[in-house]
């Protein structure tokens, strides 16, 4: 129970200076920014606390049950709203279209059945009858293996060899065997053509964009780690 304990604690302490590491550097980079929080903002975010917890004196109970002083409260304030402008700078530079596919796919086992299905479709068949019968993905098998819409990036597509597969084919074109973990797959593409994000999307690569600017940060800096 006790090395539990201190292993719980321990882990506490880890994330404690992994958060005040990324509190630092942001601040850093907001800094050479000039990004700046004004008194004004502060307060009127803590006037927003002290209403959301019924007024001045539902304010102070909860200040005493989290064990925040009115002044440390103020500074974490500031670094909420320094850290929030910061990323919406990074999220400002992030593209509001993209270049999306629509593509179909069909997945099966071995090579050599994926084989045997690219020559049936080169001798006309058609593709969403064969992966109504043949494809192993029930997800996609019941409409024909279609994937639907999909940007580069965005998770939609789970399987990284498929999407940058589509990404070289044109619009009709069909893929040789496409290996993934699941499987084999062979793609055709429908149509190609450059749209506004999804609101899905753009959640997913802003999401990206935030983790990368982090890692850039933290790759950029000279971090000194002590002991507490």
């Amino acid at each position: 129970e006790s090395e539990r304990r201190d292993l719980d604690e321990s882990a506490l302490r880890e994330m404690a200076l992994e958060l005040l590491i990324e509190q630092t550097l942001i601040a850093q980079q907001a800094a050479q920014w000039g990004i700046t929080i004004a008194d004004r903002e502060v307060e009127e975010e803590i006037g927003v606390l002290v209403a959301f917890r019924g007024g001045e004196d539902g304010f102070q109970a909860w200040l005493q049950q989290n064990g925040y002083t009115p002044e440390a409260l103020r500074e974490r304030v500031r670094q909420e709203l320094l850290t929030n402008a910061a990323r919406d700078r990074v999220l400002s530079e992030q593209p509001r279209v993209a270049e999306y596919v629509h593509a179909y796919h069909i997945v099966v086992d071995t090579e050599a059945e994926a084989q045997r299905l690219v020559a049936q479709l080169q001798n006309g068949a058609k593709f969403t009858a064969l992966a109504r019968a043949f494809s192993t993905d029930e997800t996609t098998r019941p409409n024909g293996g279609d994937l639907g819409w999909f940007t580069r990036g965005s998770g939609a597509i789970v399987w990284r060899e498929v999407e940058e597969a589509a990404f070289q084919l044109q619009p009709g074109e069909t893929s040789p065997p496409i290996r993934s973990p699941i499987g084999y797959h062979i793609i055709r593409v429908t149509e190609h053509e450059e749209r506004s994000l999804t609101e899905a999307d753009a959640s997913a690569l802003h999401r990206q964009a935030l983790q990368r600017w982090m890692r850039e940060l933290r790759t950029r800096a000279v971090v000194e780690r002590f002991l507490w």
